[in-house]
This record gives structure tokens, sequence and C-alpha cells, in this order.
């Protein structure tokens, strides 16, 4: 075999000139001999040309790719002679490859196991050279899941989603056009998602492609949109609850002021009938309205606790809306309004509460005086229609905007946007709950502000019914305006509440006691008898010598309750037959763990 100087040190270069085949084989790889003896013999049979790629060892003992592409010389009988060609180092080009696929393989395997999903796209642009499309090249398993697309490879996005948003185009065409990165947040409506995306130019310019980078976050935008909500809903129960209060705080004055000016000139009037008459009536209007607001209150916790218990019975529709009126006659009267009845022609029978339904009514009629402005019109009208029962309440006054019909129903919401037109702000939001406990409905409808408003309320109209079962009326009760002389203890350890009581059961004609800390001083012989204790041990004490027949019990009493005092009451035989009335100023049951009240000094 001959060869140059090149390709002896190509094969360990200690080869001498004309070395014979067999030392060049030996410095082939183990792994790659057999097969390049074998390419040889093949090419020496056949005349075709030789190419092979094998190893052979350098000289510093490390391996050495290399490509041998020969042809074979024929004798002058045509037979195959030997084999001419050259011997090409490859080395770095093989190093280069292996280093390529090793880069691809470590690509795809990071490609494919990302959470988040990748894609290459392709930027489409118009003639006009503005973005109008993208096609995308290729997609990482993750992008399935993650946009809930599938097959999109080589497919344009407008084939894909029409309603796609030209926003995204937009974006992506400045990212290819001025080759720098962005990072961004936004949505796709079309595909009902919300997406956290990086895209980087990728390739050379003029090929217009993007490596995009995204993540799917949707479920956190809606969680961080209702955190949101919750946040502004706080604030907006916050502010409403501010308002309410000076609302309250105002409303509650309103009438506390009169009342202590009543006082006052009373003590200055002396024996004048005329003046204490009239200071008596304004006393008493404002205490009414006082009584209301309290009323209203506690009415509300009752209905949010779900407390209310309806005590249906069958009432005239007639008389209940009569009812109502007289109720809101003198606020109504007071502002001048015209007011008008309207009700169907035959009569009409409901089996429902009827303090509860007055109440409502009143409440509407209060809140359509309220906001008319004087010399107003109000219309309350009834009509049947199908198997309702249709209530309406019609003024016209300030009217309702548009955007605020829908929250004239919502707790201490003033209709007119401010306090300034009085109330607190819950008589719609009780007049809806009590309908909803009957099974009906209340809307409001209005033209718009300064335009009047109405609303109507529905209500089932049941059919006839058994009448109450025994027992849902209290039995043999009790008139201390017209019953026997009774002894009465009263137990409360509010001293002033306890005082007037007794004072009132004496300006009813009968002769009252007050016994402090137990000790009863059983008095008069006329009328009822009636001791005062302050605590609910006293009580017990008192009681055994006093015998009464009637015990008016505080419920809500510091150190024994009323509750407990009632509980040992009826625990001794002796009492069998003793009525017990209970007092309280909470609008539902007390809360079991709360701190006691502070105990009361009388003097």
């Amino acid at each position: 075999m001959r060869g140059d100087a090149r390709l002896a040190a190509m094969f360990g270069g200690a080869l001498p000139p004309g070395a014979p085949m067999a030392a060049y084989l030996a410095a082939l790889h183990p792994d790659d001999l057999a097969a390049t003896r074998e390419r040889l013999r093949a090419s020496l049979r056949s005349g075709a040309g030789y190419d092979a790629t094998f190893r052979v060892r350098a000289p510093e003992g490390r391996w050495r790719w290399v490509i041998a592409r020969g042809q074979v010389d024929a004798g002058t009988d045509g037979a195959p002679r030997s084999v001419s060609g050259v011997v090409i180092d490859a080395t770095r080009q093989f190093e280069a490859e292996a280093q390529l696929r090793a880069s691809e393989e470590r690509y795809r395997t990071l490609f494919d196991a990302m959470d988040e999903a990748m894609c290459v796209i392709e930027v489409l642009f118009d003639t006009a050279g503005q973005p109008c499309d993208y096609r995308f090249v290729e997609t990482n398993p993750a992008f399935d899941g993650q946009t809930g697309l599938q097959g999109v490879v080589g497919r344009r996005m407008r084939d894909i989603a029409p309603e796609h948003e030209q926003h995204w185009f937009d974006i992506f065409g400045r990212v290819v056009v001025t080759g720098e990165p962005a990072r961004f947040v936004n949505e796709a409506r079309a595909l009902g998602r919300w997406f956290d995306l990086y895209a980087t130019p990728i390739g050379a310019p003029a090929e217009h492609r993007l490596a995009v980078l995204f993540k799917d976050i949707t479920e956190r935008r809606r969680g961080e949109d209702e955190l949101r909500r919750l946040a502004a809903d706080l604030a907006e129960a916050n502010r409403l609850k501010t308002e309410f209060l000076a609302t309250l705080a105002h409303e509650l004055r309103n009438p506390l002021a009169p009342i202590r000016s009543g006082i006052q000139l009373l003590r200055r009037a002396g024996a004048d009938p005329a003046a204490s008459a009239r200071v008596h009536a304004i006393m008493d209007r404002q205490l009414d309205q006082l009584v209301h607001l309290v009323d209203d209150l506690l009415d509300v916790a009752r209905v949010t606790r779900g407390q209310v218990e309806l005590r249906r019975e069958w009432i005239d529709l007639g008389e209940l809306l009569r009812a109502a009126a007289d109720i809101s006659e003198p606020l109504i009267a007071a502002a001048r309004h015209r007011f008008s009845l309207r009700l169907p022609p035959q009569p009409v029978t409901l089996h429902a509460d009827p303090t509860r339904l007055t109440q409502m009514v009143s409440n509407l009629l209060n809140n359509a005086a309220r906001y008319t402005p004087p010399g107003g019109a109000i219309e309350l009208a009834a009509a049947c229609e199908g198997g309702e029962l249709a209530i309406s309440v019609r003024d016209n006054g300030i009217g309702i905007p548009a955007d605020a019909l829908d929250r004239v129903f919502q707790m201490f919401t003033q209709v007119s946007g401010n306090g300034s037109l009085g109330g607190l702000g819950i008589g719609l939001s009780l007049v809806r709950s009590l309908v909803e406990l009957h099974g009906g409905s209340v809307a409001a409808a209005s033209p718009g502000a300064g335009a009047g408003s109405v609303f109507t309320v529905r209500l089932p109209l049941a059919g006839p019914q058994s009448a109450g079962a025994p027992g849902d009326q209290a039995d043999d009760p009790i008139h201390l305006s017209t019953f026997r002389a009774l002894r009465i203890l009263v137990v409360d350890d509010n001293c002033d509440a306890a005082d007037t009581l007794a004072a009132l059961l004496g300006a009813m004609g009968h002769t009252t006691a007050i016994a402090n800390d137990g000790h009863a001083a059983l008095l008069g012989a006329m009328g009822h008898t009636t001791a005062i204790a302050n605590d609910g041990h006293a009580a017990l004490r008192v009681l055994a010598g006093f015998a009464p027949a009637v015990v008016f019990l505080d419920l809500g009493m510091p150190g024994m309750s009323g509750y407990e005092v009632a509980a040992a009451i009826r625990k001794d035989p002796r009492n069998d037959g003793l009525r017990l009335v209970a007092l309280t100023g909470w609008g539902g049951p007390p809360i079991a763990n709360a701190a006691p009240a502070p105990a009361s000094t009388c003097t």
C-alpha cells in the first residue's frame, strides 16, 4: 500500500512508506474494522466506488473520525487491481454534529417536559406591513392543556379562532420588528383565558419568528378579580356602615330633642292644661317615631337571624291597607301629600300575618312620603292578577335612577343617595324580607330621576285553609286593666325601667310598692300590689314572702339571668299557676357567652 506522510500521520504516525494494508487496518477502531474491510472487498469485487467512515487511533491515543473515498483501478485485462483515493480527517465535523445532536436532545427533552406552554410562531404581515395573523411552527405537549387547542402546527390563528383580538398580533408584530423581547399579561377572550407570556425573536429577522413561553393564569386571574370584588364589597359595606351610624345618630336625635325640650317646657308650664296637652301630643308623636325606628332595627336583626315567625290568619285586604294608611297618615299629612286608595271591586281575603303585612305596606307609604316633595301625590292600589295579589305604592316624587333600581332594597341604601331626606335605609330591605317570608316578591320601577316611582308587591293568593291548630293563641290572657286585683313582682336591674313600670301600674288605679334588694313592702290594700326586685337573687328572696300572682321578669340581668330565675321558680311546686311575663330589650336571644352586664345601683 502506498500513502503519503500525512496519511501515515493520520494512522498513528509510525508507518513507513509502503507499509502493508494490514498495518493501516490495525489502527482502526475494533468496532469499525469488520465493516471497513467488507466495504473495501465489495468495491474490489464490483469495481464500484469506495466510501467508508471509521475511527482510527491518533498518536496521542484518542480516536479520530475519518472519511475514506476512492475509486477502483482496473488492470489491462479489465479486472480490478487497486483502489486509489483520499482519507479526510472529519473529527471536528463529527464532534460538532454530536454536540448539535446532544444540544437538540437536551432542547427537545426540556421542550417536552416543561410545565409551561411553549410555541414557535411565524408572524404574518399584510400588504401594508401591518401584523395580521401568525402561523404555528412548533408546540410542546403543555401547549394543548394551557390553551385548549390541539393540532395547530402549520395552521393560522385566524383560522383557529377568527375572533382572536388584534392586540395579540400587534404585540407579536412589534417584537419581531424591533427585535426586543416582551413580557406581558393579556386576555384572549376568544379562548376564554388569560395568559402570562414572554415572547422573544428567534432565527433570522426575515423569518419573523418568535418563541413564546406562556402560562394559563385564568384561575389565578379569577381569584384576583374575586378578591378585588370582595375588597370593594367590604369597602362599600364599611362606607354604608359609617353612613348608617351617622344617619342613625341623626334620626335618634330628631325625636329626642323635642322630647327633652317638652320635659323642660312641662317643668316651666306649671298647671297650664292647654300647654301641657300640646307638649304631650308632641312628645307622643316623637316617641312613636323613636319606637318605630327601634322596632325596624330589631326586625332587621330578627330577619337576619331567621327569627321572624309569621302568625298567619285570615284577614280582609281592605282593612289591612286602611290600617297601614292610618299608620303612615301623620307623615303623609305633614308633607301635605294627596293620598288615594284603590281596592279591588270584590273583597279579597288573605291568609297572612296581618302585623307584618301592615308593617310592609306602611314602610312603602313612608318611603313614598319621605321621597316625594311637599304637596305630592301618593296612591295605594291593589288588584288580583291571576293567582297573585299585586299591591302597589305609586308617587310622583324624586324618582330612582335606572342604575339604582337594583340597589334600593339593599340594607342601609338611601334612595336619594344621601341621608338628607331622613330614614335609616333599612325600610325597603325589611319590606323585601317580609314579602319573601310570605312567598312573594317586590320590585321597584321608575322612569328616572324626578319622574316618580312605583313599588309593587306580589303575594300568592292562598286557597281556603283550616283554622289554626289549638294552642296557636295564648290561653287565658291577663288583662291588667280589667282583671281582679293582683299582687305583682317586677324584676329588673334597670331601676328607671322598674320604677316607671310600677308607676304605670299605679296610674291604672293600683297601689304600688318598691322593694330593693328583696325587701318587699307590701303596701296598699286596693288594686294590684306591686313589689320591685333589682336582681334575680333578690327576686327569689321576695317571692316566698310576697306570693305574687304575676312576675314581670327581665331576661338580661347580670349575675342571675331571667331565664335562670324562671327555671328556679318553676322548680318550686308552690309556684304552680304563677304567671311569668318576660321583659327584654334584645332584638333576639341574648348571646350565651356574652359578658354579663354591669351591675346597677338604685338610689
